[in-house]
């Protein structure tokens, strides 16, 4: 470009001469053969790099300066805010978010939580790699009367109704995301809760800039249930379980919590060091256990490919006709009722592990506690479902790995511990089917050396507010108790494979069955 442009004659240049008196101006013109004629071009060459240079310069200041994008460790990707609004859009309507009395301006430049590490690394869920060679299956699979292929490799639902689901949950990119913008935008409203809203009476509806909405959780002095419910949430993840709602750490006396003082000291907040903030998701309702696997609690039997045995309580059977359970056969089980059964094996996994007693086992010890069998038959506690997409979410995980695994382990009462510990054991006999990637994660970790420090060590790179709650690592039952409810579910899937190998002869027979 520089070398096809038109250059005028120079002008006449004033100098001043060097033999001459220092007032007297000399005037001369240079022809355009002359070498300073040349120069001019490198001259304007030089100072086009120069300036382009100088621009570069600028724009990476100025994006030095910028604020910080939402990168987290857990997730990447970029979503516009109409997106965001769109997956986590304000909803007035039914979101149950709770736990019972009887068990207890846009981003913040200062925001004391995000820190310098913290923006920069970006770090994916683990991926707990399946150890199959230590669990052999057998190459067996079961047809439905519809056509649709129900059971692979004797325990795991097939593809085909893994394909029917369609609610994926939350991604890495979207639960980091949501993380970002619960950690860095300012509180702008509170809300006391209701049993339809964030639950108990010092929780808190909290309205962020920006659109977002959470509930906060208010457990002091007994922060033991904030911490079960942020290490639940980070146990999900590492068994790829993608409807726990994300859990975060906040600091209400963080200046950006300022203008909802009046409500937090309304709420009797008082000087509680941090809350757990869950976000806040609409158009749930509360759902029923599958009509199935109510069937099998009610009768002490199993579902799965070995349907027509029942289960004692020391996991053998019991022979005779009165052995019998009379269990809806699996191939009649309808297709909308099967993606419910296949959400529920990773709950039933998922409430076993983490020790869970605010779901099912509560409506279990109400069942047979209280002498009313009925309560199974009602909604679920702690479980909604999205009427959009079918997907289920486990809700108030609080009770979880820490809380949880006192009750059964600690110094607590043996018998509420012994009454427990056998519905735990009952959901999971309940079962005999798992969905692949969750039986794959439980294989790695119960194959992990020390689960509960990946577990741990996986929370502590994502929360960086972890500090400020009890240390896990000092809570006895969560040291030992995690890896031995992992080889817990390890064995039951094992005598779940050998069972489907022993009831195949007889479904083959029916023309069922495809080795």
């Amino acid at each position: 470009m520089l070398a096809a442009a038109e250059y005028p004659p120079i002008r006449p240049a004033m100098w001043r001469g060097w033999r001459g008196p220092a007032t007297t101006p000399s005037r001369c013109y240079l022809p355009q053969s002359w070498p300073v004629y040349r120069l001019q071009r490198l001259v304007s060459l030089a100072v086009c790099v120069l300036a382009v240079l100088l621009l570069c310069l600028v724009a990476f200041v100025l994006l030095q300066a910028a604020p910080a994008s939402p990168r987290i460790q857990l997730g990447r990707g970029e979503r516009t805010a109409e997106d965001e609004g769109q997956l986590f859009g304000m909803d007035d309507s039914y979101n149950s978010d709770s736990a019972l009395d009887e068990y207890e301006d846009e981003e913040d430049d200062e925001e004391l939580v995000m820190s310098e590490d913290y923006e920069e690394d970006e770090q994916e869920t683990p991926v707990v790699r399946p150890s199959w060679a230590q669990l052999p299956l057998p190459p067996l699979r079961l047809v439905g009367r519809s056509g649709l292929e129900v059971v692979r490799e004797g325990v795991m639902f097939s593809p085909d109704v893994e394909a029917r689901l369609k609610d994926p949950g939350m991604s890495d990119e979207d639960v980091g995301r949501l993380l970002w913008q619960l950690r860095s935008r300012k509180v702008t409203e509170l809300r006391d809760p209701s049993w339809e809203r964030c639950g108990r009476p010092k929780n808190q509806w909290v309205r962020f800039s920006g659109g977002v909405a959470a509930c906060a959780r208010y457990r002091y002095p007994d922060d033991h249930l904030l911490l079960g419910e942020v290490l639940s949430f980070y146990l999900a993840r590492l068994l790829q379980i993608s409807r726990v709602p994300p859990a975060t750490l906040a600091r209400p006396d963080h200046p950006r919590w300022t203008a909802a003082a009046p409500q937090m000291e309304r709420a009797g907040w008082g000087a509680a060091p941090v809350v757990v903030l869950t976000p806040w998701l609409p158009d749930l309702v509360r759902d029923y256990m599958p009509a199935s696997l109510h069937h099998a609690l009610a009768t002490n039997t199993t579902l799965g490919m070995a349907t027509e045995e029942t289960w004692g309580t020391d996991g053998g059977t019991e022979g005779g006709d009165e052995g019998r359970s009379h269990h809806p056969q699996l191939r009649d089980v309808s297709e909308g009722e099967l993606v419910r059964l296949l959400q529920w094996s990773d709950l039933l996994l998922f409430d076993f592990l983490t020790a869970n007693y605010d779901r099912v086992a509560y409506m279990m010890d109400a069942a047979e506690g209280e002498g009313r069998p009925e309560v199974l038959a009602g909604t679920v506690h702690n479980l909604v479902l999205n009427r959009a997409t079918g997907g289920l979410w486990l809700l108030d995980n609080e009770s979880g790995l820490v809380d949880g695994y006192s009750v059964l382990y600690g110094n607590g009462d043996p018998t509420q511990a012994t009454r427990f510990a056998s519905f735990h054991q009952k959901l999971l006999r309940s079962m005999c089917l798992f969905r692949r990637t969750t039986l794959g994660a439980v294989l790695g970790l119960a194959a992990h050396p020390k689960p509960h420090e990946l577990l741990v060590e996986f929370a502590r790179e994502n929360e960086p507010l972890l500090y400020l709650l009890p240390d896990p690592l000092r809570h006895q039952p969560f040291l030992s108790r995690l890896s031995n409810r992992l080889q817990e579910v390890r064995a039951w899937v094992g005598e779940c494979a050998r069972k489907a190998v022993t009831a195949g002869v007889g479904v083959k027979r029916r023309g069922s069955l495809v080795t």
